[in-house]
């Protein structure tokens, strides 16, 4: 209920509430995590919790990024998916969660993004050998 304050503005929920949810949740072995870490103190403190095999970097246009968030708004019902908190995630991913992808270099695996998401699943699942 704490983490939801911070979602509606599209800003990053604070680190000492996530890395706990993270820390007190995460199993020990064969998971994905989605959205963690998102900066780089969440990634200091989860390479003390786990190893990381691949960082999938899912690649698409910001137009497509925006185009399915709003559709999602309107599917889901989610009042978090307005233009502008997507214009401030935006923000916010180039300050602190891009950098990560120089962290990773080594476990990254880019995924193209723009097509249709069943493709891309696909194209994941072939990644991870599922």
């Amino acid at each position: 209920l704490e983490a939801q304050k911070y979602w509606g503005s599209g800003n990053l929920v604070p680190d000492e509430i996530t890395i706990g949810l993270v820390k007190n949740n995460l199993p020990s072995d064969n998971f994905i995590l989605d959205g963690f870490p998102r900066n780089v103190k969440q990634t200091q403190e989860l390479s003390k919790m786990t190893k990381i095999d691949y960082v999938l970097n899912i690649q698409s246009d910001k137009n497509i990024i925006i185009k399915r968030l709003l559709g999602r708004a309107k599917l889901e019902g989610r009042k978090d998916d307005t233009p502008e908190v997507i214009e401030n995630r935006f923000k916010v991913y180039e300050k602190e969660t891009k950098p990560l992808l120089e962290f990773y270099k080594k476990e990254i695996v880019n995924i193209e993004g723009n097509g249709n998401p069943e493709d891309i699943f696909k194209n994941i699942k072939k990644i991870l050998q599922w």
